[in-house]
């Protein structure tokens, strides 16, 4: 599983969808295409109001690799947005550690595919080594230069390098070479390195190695994880600089139920006197979102100190690492954060922050950013990976936060009475999610808990959330689920405000290019429901009859109605990401305009990848994007509309 916009892809594409019908007939010509033009009179405009961290010139999501480098600076290897697990162009960065300024930026078109942590080394030369399949490259310290160092007949696991540039390496599988043993490369072949005490026999790894580090002395330490199916055994082993087995220690975590959590990822403190451990706990899905936790070793094994961090797993089977100074930094889907060792703060370096009116965790489970803009033109934000929603005037200046304990909010909207509204899961218990609404002074006034089931009182995964005139809640459940080996798609259920279950609407199947789940959902003045899918917006009236349907798209995460009946919808654009937008249209359904990473006013900083969009009274347009920003564009300009003033 995983937490993200390629989660949700692959998971929603890899079913065949096959939804239930509505007796109401579908008028063919009610579907609508997209006009290929943007007439150049309606263009919108950005407005100067930015909300957020400023951009530090690198995308956050989907940091793979962490290491210090030689001169201090934080290197990281990124997923580029647009890359769908594999891809040529993915890049390595120089970052500053303290400003989290983009120094430097490189491609490596040699790798093409995400492993473990553990495959990728710096180099105590300076330079940064990383494992690709079969082979072993290194990058020159200015990023100029990648070549191959190794090749052999087998997949790498993990790798390590000492100070004389030799490489250390495993296999996770397959022959002729064992993946129970630590190899060494001596003159272009591949040699057995780890012995037994008597320094005769070979030393036979019980679980896969995960890591491999090597202190100041070349002594080497091999961190390896076997399953025995009630439990988790994990295993530090040290090696003399000759390969004699010297000691081993297990190193890992505590976790729910009494089972070991393993370490995701190892590194050296500043001098290589402790081994940094970096984990979650296993037993639990990677759906869940549970907290990092992060435990010092001594080189003997004594647990030095142990700490558990503010900031929360996303989706990612392997954070990755590193440490400089009192620091530990740790790379997500989110970005990269830092958690200080001694002071126990924690901070976000690049756009995202934790400051008031900074933001953290758009892209990151399912897609968030959710935005809610009041009849005072005030906007709430819900900042996910903060654990809070904050609250800004009409002018973009922070007003409060709504703290939301350790819940993730996502879903949010705002009633007529200029209440909140807002969907959040719980970050220790799987599959526990709450629909909160708070009162006039933003204190908690309900929250009601569904079981997870595809049963209709109850809910899997609700992260969308809307409200007619009679206070009944909308939710839009992003999961898809199986019974009886056959794929079910979950309808949008209906609550009152009390939590009782009152109805539903079953989404059908269109055909053709159609994914029959919802992705977003919005309520219009008339009460009528527009519910967004993977490639569609339909438009049901007060009673639920599917009456329009606007096609034509690429991939819907977020949509939104102002007050004129415009239609605003995030698009992705799943073949090249930044080219993304937020596409808008008139009332009749007609294309009119989109705000990009070409709309003027934004000079040499482009929207990135947009996530969310919300329009307020004047019909400002206020788009979050991949960056933890929030950026407004002026109201579309549409002469046949007087309202406007424009």
């Amino acid at each position: 599983m995983m937490s993200n916009v390629r989660g949700i892809i692959i998971i929603a594409l890899a079913f065949a969808l096959a939804g239930c019908s509505l007796e109401a007939a579908i008028d063919p010509s009610s579907l609508i295409g997209l006009t290929p033009t943007l007439p150049p009179s309606k263009i919108s405009s950005f407005d100067g109001l930015a909300l957020g961290r400023t951009f530090k010139g690198y995308e956050p999501y989907g940091i793979f690799h962490l290491e210090k480098g030689s001169d201090g600076k934080l290197l990281a290897m990124t997923m580029p947005l647009g890359d769908s697990l594999g891809g040529s162009d993915r890049g390595i960065l120089r970052i500053d550690p303290v400003l989290g300024t983009l120094e430097q930026k490189g491609s490596v078109s040699a790798l093409q595919y995400i492993l473990s942590p553990g495959s990728r080394s710096m180099g105590q030369d300076g330079r940064f080594y990383f494992a690709q399949e079969g082979k072993v490259y290194r990058i020159s310290s200015d990023f100029s230069v990648v070549e191959e160092v190794l090749s052999i007949s087998q997949n790498i696991g993990s790798m390590a390098v000492d100070s004389s540039s030799s490489v250390y390496f495993n296999v996770p599988y397959g022959a002729p070479l064992s993946s129970q043993r630590l190899y060494k490369w001596v003159a272009g072949a591949p040699v057995v390195f780890a012995k037994q005490a008597d320094g005769v026999s070979d030393y036979l790894f019980s679980g896969t190695i995960l890591k491999i580090l090597i202190d100041n002395d070349n002594k080497i330490y091999a961190y390896d994880v076997r399953n025995t199916g009630s439990d988790y055994v994990t295993t530090m082993s040290r090696f003399s600089s000759s390969g004699v087995f010297e000691q081993s220690f297990p190193i890992g975590f505590a976790e729910y139920g009494g089972r070991t959590g393993f370490a995701r990822d190892l590194n050296w403190d500043v001098d290589r006197s402790n081994i940094i451990a970096v984990g979650i706990p296993q037993s639990v899905s990677t759906s869940m979102v549970v907290p990092y936790k992060i435990a010092v070793y001594s080189k003997s094994g004594v647990l030095q100190s142990l700490h558990t961090t503010d900031v929360f797993f996303d989706g990612f089977m392997f954070p990755v690492s590193c440490v400089i100074g009192n620091e530990v930094f740790i790379g997500s889907a989110y970005g990269v954060f830092a958690y200080h060792l001694i002071n126990h703060t924690t901070r976000w370096i690049g756009s995202a922050g934790t400051g008031s009116g900074e933001f953290a965790g758009f892209l990151g489970d399912g897609l968030n950013g959710a935005m809610g803009i009041d009849s005072h033109d005030n906007v709430y934000v819900a900042d996910t990976a903060n654990f809070r929603i904050q609250k800004f005037n009409s002018q973009g200046v922070y007003q409060s936060s709504i703290a939301t304990g350790l819940n993730y909010p996502r879903g949010l909207t705002i009633t007529k009475d200029d209440r909140v509204v807002y969907l959040d899961k719980d970050s220790q218990v799987s599959d526990s999610n709450h629909l909160v609404t708070l009162n006039s002074s933003l204190q908690v006034a309900s929250t009601v808990t569904k079981p997870a089931s595809e049963n209709d009182d109850a809910w899997y995964d609700p992260k969308r959330i809307a409200i007619n005139s009679l206070g009944h809640r909308y939710v839009v459940d992003l999961r898809s689920v199986s019974i009886n080996g056959s794929p079910y798609i979950l309808p949008v259920r209906i609550f009152d405000e009390a939590g009782t279950y009152v109805g539903k609407i079953t989404l059908p199947d269109l055909g053709g290019s159609d994914v029959s789940m919802a992705t977003d959902i919005f309520i219009d003045a008339e009460d009528s429901v527009w519910i967004s899918k993977i490639h569609k917006i339909e438009k049901y009236d007060s009673n639920h009859n599917l009456v329009k349907v606007i096609d034509g798209f690429d991939y819907i995460v977020k949509f939104v109605l102002d007050k004129r009946g415009y239609l605003y919808v995030v698009d992705l654009n799943m073949t090249n990401l930044p080219a993304s937008s937020v596409k808008i249209y008139d009332e009749t359904g007609e294309f009119i305009s989109k705000i990009d990473s070409a709309t003027p006013g934004l000079g040499n900083d482009p929207l990135r990848v947009p996530v969310s969009v919300a329009v307020d009274s004047k019909y400002r347009i206020y788009v979050s994007d991949s960056t933890n920003r929030i950026r407004r564009f002026t109201p579309v300009t549409v002469e046949k509309d007087p309202q406007s003033g424009l």
